[in-house]
């Protein structure tokens, strides 16, 4: 193996470690000097985005948003069908069958009590009057006692069946998009909530969606607005950088402007391309895209001039 080959070697795995140290102890450097211009190649990435999936298997039936549509929290992005055995199964769970026959049970129960408790006021009464015996007024009474204990078992019983089916049914009601199942019935058309402000960057058509398993991607939303863009910075460079620099995006597809950003994670691990090409850093940059000029994917140069952090910044690159 030659000298060159070996060097090589070395300072891809002694530069990883010197800046894991420099990240894991700060306190030796008071502040962060980059004497020197810096550039890097980078890509544009969406810092928020969330998928809208469909809980039960079915198909898509409407679609009521387009490619790149503003959407807010909780707006109803399109419908789809249940498929008919998911709608049955969700039925029986949402039943109120087995609480309906307890109620019954009890006012049975109830009834026979009240019945019980009149015998044994008559019996009672006969009982003053020397006609009856104390063996026969206390087996009537013993008996009032265990229907008591019945009856009041049985009402325990439904309100717990009573919250476990309320449980179920909100459970339920939130795979389902919030709707209401009270009535106990299903309605048609199950909606498919978007879950953060953002705009709309995929949809599944309708047409080409007619069986749907559990957990389908229906819609992705993200959030414009705010973008990382993530640049590789080889292993020799990246002890010079601090979380918290200003950097100086550009882009080919706006020529003479330039966009502000800040350094926000400095990876622990470096992206190790073993003996193909050298390994580098994923380092991150957080900007503001409120004018909505970038989109995920697009390519940007990175620059960072020469600037001072203090290391109070350098303490906040650990990865999140």
């Amino acid at each position: 193996m030659s000298k060159t080959r070996k060097t090589g070697q070395y300072a891809t795995f002694l530069l990883p470690a010197l800046a894991l140290l420099i990240l894991l102890f700060p306190g030796a450097a008071k502040a962060k000097t980059l004497d020197q211009a810096m550039t890097f190649e980078g890509k544009v990435y969406y810092r928020v985005v969330r998928t809208v999936t469909n809980k039960f298997q079915g198909e898509m039936e409407l679609v009521s948003v387009t490619t790149e549509e503003p959407v807010t929290k909780g707006q109803v992005l399109g419908t789809y069908e249940l498929a008919q055995h998911e709608r049955n199964k969700l039925l029986q769970r949402i039943s109120k069958v087995a609480i309906e026959n307890e109620e019954l049970q009890i006012d049975e129960f109830a009834t026979n009590l009240q019945i019980e408790e009149k015998r044994f006021a008559s019996l009672r009464q006969l009982y003053l009057e020397g006609m009856k015996s104390q063996f026969e007024l206390d087996s009537a009474k013993k008996i009032i006692e265990q229907q008591k204990k019945r009856l009041d078992f049985k009402k325990k019983k439904l309100q717990k069946q009573v919250r476990d089916w309320r449980k179920n049914v909100d459970l339920i009601s939130q795979d389902l998009g919030g709707i209401s199942l009270k009535s106990g019935k299903i309605r048609k058309g199950i909606p498919l909530i978007s879950p953060i402000d953002g705009n709309v960057l995929e949809w599944r058509d309708s047409k080409q969606w007619n069986n749907m398993p559990p957990g389908t991607v229906c819609f992705k939303v993200a959030d414009i607005k705010e973008i990382t863009v993530k640049a590789r910075v080889f292993v020799e460079d990246y002890p010079k950088l601090a979380v918290g620099m200003k950097a100086e995006v550009t882009s080919a597809g706006y020529p003479g402007k330039t966009f502000q950003a800040t350094l926000s994670k400095l990876p622990l691990t470096p992206i190790d391309k073993g003996y193909t090409a050298l390994s580098y850093y994923l380092v991150e940059f957080e900007m503001d895209n409120s004018d909505m000029l970038f989109r995920e994917g697009n390519s940007v140069t990175v620059k960072l001039p020469p600037q001072t952090v203090e290391s109070g910044a350098r303490e906040q690159a650990a990865e999140n």
